[in-house]
Formats: C-alpha cells, structure tokens, sequence
C-alpha cells in the first residue's frame, strides 16, 4: 500500500513542524508527552517534519508506523482528552491542495484524533 500511496501523492507540500497533542489533567501521556508547563493541562509529542525530504504520503505513512506501533496507548488517550490532535504546519503554494489519503484518515478515526494543518501566512 505505501508503494501505491506514494505514487498517487507524489510531492504535496514541506511539512515544517508536526506534534501530536493533548489536554489531559492526569499525567497518562506521560511515558510518550512532554507536558508544557506554560499551559495548564497541555501534553506534546513532537513528531519529525520531512521538509520536503520525502513525499507527503511517505511521511503520513512514517507517522501512521509510530502512532501503530504504540496503538492501545495513543487510543487511550482519546479518553479523557479534551483536545487530541495531530497538528502540521505546512509550506506549500496557495493552489496547492492537501489530500489525507483513505489510510491516515482511518487511523485517525480509528485512534480517536482530529488532524489540522496550519499553512503560515506568506
């Protein structure tokens, strides 16, 4: 599946910055977040950014294997979480759009988090 995704989605845009996180009052995300002591409740886990190293699906994909690896956990945190989401920022053309391939936006559903992509303002 990846060969395929890959060449459907071949390029896409740079991603800059990507981090999962989560508002949680108990420390359950501790073993894989790092809290932020400057926001009441708030857990990250910073994920690598491609910048443009690789495609956009090949780098949807290394995050589906690291959120996998650990399933039952990240699921878990869905409960309890008042905001669980995988935030990316992303540089790309302002006609250029993002696709979520079928696989990514199953996991997500699945795990239970939304996804954002924030594009800075040029």
């Amino acid at each position: 599946m990846r060969d395929q995704e890959t060449i459907i989605n071949a390029g896409g845009p740079k991603v800059l910055n990507a981090l999962l996180r989560c508002f949680r009052s108990d420390s359950k995300a501790a073993t894989h977040f790092e809290r932020i002591d400057t926001i009441k409740d708030l857990w990250v886990l910073e994920l690598e950014a491609n910048r443009g190293r690789e495609s956009w699906s090949v780098w949807l994909s290394d995050v589906q294997n690291r959120i996998s690896s650990d399933e039952a956990f990240f699921a878990s945190l869905s409960e309890g979480s008042t905001d669980f989401t995988l935030h990316i920022t992303v540089e790309m053309s302002e006609i250029q759009a993002v696709r979520i391939p079928t696989f990514f936006s199953s996991l997500a559903a699945k795990i239970g988090f939304q996804v954002e992509i924030f594009r800075p303002a040029a």
